[in-house]
């Protein structure tokens, strides 16, 4: 989000409203931001505001490089998310049933 700001500074409301999330849950993810030295804290009229700053250069190429993977790599991520959870829903389905199956014979 804030890399699609182009250095401008925007507050946590502004951040909250086009993630959808309240304004409490943005300005905690953007301080824990500014911690890890990714994003600047500046004051502003209402409260701070806050810009994409990495201060290290590694954690520029870092940042560059995850921005890439999301940017050209989206689906295939999504892809692996989901059929991760298909499975573990399909292993504890299957361990549900197996274990309905032993007690229906137990009680039979």
């Amino acid at each position: 989000m804030l890399h699609s700001q182009h250095g401008r500074a925007v507050d946590a409301a502004h951040i909250a409203a086009r993630l959808n999330i309240s304004d409490v849950a943005a300005a905690v993810a953007l301080d824990a931001l500014a911690m890890s030295e990714l994003v600047e804290v500046m004051p502003g009229v209402t409260g701070p505001t806050y810009r994409l700053a990495p201060l290290v250069p590694e954690l520029t190429r870092l940042f560059d490089e995850l921005m890439s993977a999301y940017w050209n790599g989206r689906v295939e991520l999504l892809a692996e998310i989901a059929g991760s959870s298909i499975k573990r829903v399909r292993f504890h389905a299957h361990q549900l049933l197996q274990e309905a199956l032993r007690m229906e014979r137990t009680n039979s």
